[in-house]
């Protein structure tokens, strides 16, 4: 929206005060160290929460990205001024009122409103650079754990073929022999952050085992992350199960590693003319990885959030001119919701958020319905994520009219609570377990010959 001079002084001031100062002013007694400060939660306290799991640490700012997170509520952004609207439940003018303690409508101190603006630059500027180390720090620490990874042949059978044929019912060895973004790991430590009653941070290892890895690939092609999942054959879904955390909420059997944000997993996309001639070596020594061509043989993308429900139509309704891509979670498919008069419009997008787009020659997107859950709302994530994709190809082409028109098409789920992948193991009698499998040796595996930078 387009703001008076007036406003523009006043947020700009509101906006020179940090969540962090913000919580302090306000006493929300969160922790005192580490670049998170955990506490009670300002919107819904410490309601539910169990004395013998550990002090309450349901809400969290960043302080080096000046963001705010509440897993309890929902409350979640970033900037004071989406703070103060979600925990006071007011709009922004009144917002930014409370920040600064002045009115919408006071005059403007012009040599303060500088001050402020230059200020505020600055900040944004740091922030930014801050950021983008951030983001450089993970994306290799991603690649060097994507580096000890062992290529699969699907040709033959192995921990991470079992996993997918068998208990997922994705037969990828019928598409190719090798997918150049899939790797597997025969013992890759599952590790999480933890902090001690005197608020010291670090690292500790909960398991070590068999993982199926996945290359996520920025917009440019090049590695940005890597997405683990970890495998046990012996589960009815053939993921590993760990025990709940000292909250009682439940250990992901999937994590991501490296910048993620408008990437892709690029699980397969049909050769057609390009660049990059389809070698995973060559193309690894170029920094990028070799699913990225710009395909005259492919004018659709279909995603699902994750390899298994984007792997099934895959195997179970192939289409030759259709690449199929995995968005790796559902926020980087939806994006940012827009936000009207401090309610939040959950199918609409923000439409300065930039998650995944398709590239250009991508005619038809197709998003996969997950299940739709009333709470995160599932639904809603894609169909604005897939409206954004729509309106900034309208936008491009009216610059640049070369480019193919976009439609867009979202799938819902077949049956409720379930995605394609459950519907495809329910049909297929995929959910017995395997049993013996959880002990076969990773054979069919072919050593690492090079990292992708």
């Amino acid at each position: 929206m387009t703001l008076s001079p007036e406003l523009t002084a006043l947020r700009d001031e509101a906006m020179r005060v940090s969540c962090l100062s913000w919580a302090i002013q306000k006493r929300w007694g969160l922790t005192d160290a580490g670049p998170e400060r955990t506490g009670p939660c300002p919107k819904c306290g410490s309601a539910g929460h169990s004395k013998g799991t550990g002090p309450v640490d349901r809400f969290s700012i960043n302080i080096a990205r000046n963001i705010f997170n509440c897993r309890r509520c929902g409350i979640a952004g970033s900037g004071v001024i989406d703070l103060v609207m979600q925990t006071q439940d007011v709009v922004f003018i009144e917002a930014c009122e409370i920040i600064t303690g002045h009115a919408a409508d006071a005059p403007i101190d012009e040599a303060k409103a500088e001050e402020n603006r230059r200020a505020l630059e600055a900040e944004e500027r740091r922030r930014a650079a801050a950021a983008e180390r951030y983001r450089e720090r993970a994306r290799a620490a991603g690649n060097a754990i994507w580096r000890e990874g062992q290529w699969i042949d699907f040709s033959v059978r192995s921990i991470a073929r079992d996993y997918l044929e068998i208990v997922r019912a994705i037969d990828l060895g019928q598409v190719a022999e090798r997918f150049p973004v899939l790797r597997f790991h025969p013992e890759l430590p599952w590790t999480e952050a933890f902090t001690d009653e005197r608020g010291n941070t670090g690292w500790r290892t909960l398991h070590i085992g068999p993982a199926l890895m996945a290359a996520v690939q920025l917009p440019d092609g090049r590695f940005g992350a890597v997405h683990m999942t970890w495998i046990d054959l012996s589960q009815p879904k053939g993921k590993l199960v760990l025990p709940p955390d000292d909250k009682g909420e439940a250990r992901p059997s999937k994590k991501v590693r490296g910048t993620k944000k408008g990437g892709a997993i690029r699980l397969y996309t049909p050769a057609g003319t390009g660049s990059r001639d389809g070698d995973p070596e060559a193309v690894g020594r170029a920094g990028a990885l070799a699913t990225d061509r710009t395909e005259r043989g492919a004018r659709r993308i279909v995603m699902g959030e994750g390899l298994e429900s984007t792997g099934t139509p895959l195997c179970h309704a192939f289409e030759p001119d259709t690449a199929y891509w995995a968005g790796v979670d559902l926020g980087n498919m939806g994006g940012l919701a827009l936000k009207l008069d401090g309610r939040t419009i959950h199918d609409q997008p923000d439409m300065e958020d930039r998650p995944f787009l398709p590239p250009d020659w991508c005619e038809e997107l197709v998003y996969l319905g997950e299940g739709d859950d009333a709470e995160v709302h599932s639904e809603e994530k894609c169909i604005r994520g897939l409206r954004r994709a729509k309106r900034i190809r309208e936008a491009a082409r009216a610059q640049r009219p070369e480019l193919p028109p976009l439609s867009i098409v979202y799938v819902p789920p077949g049956e409720p609570g379930k995605d394609m992948n459950d519907i495809a193991m329910d049909e297929l009698g995929a959910l017995s377990s395997p049993g013996a499998l959880s002990d076969r040796p990773a054979d069919g595996l072919s050593p690492d010959s090079g990292g992708l930078e």
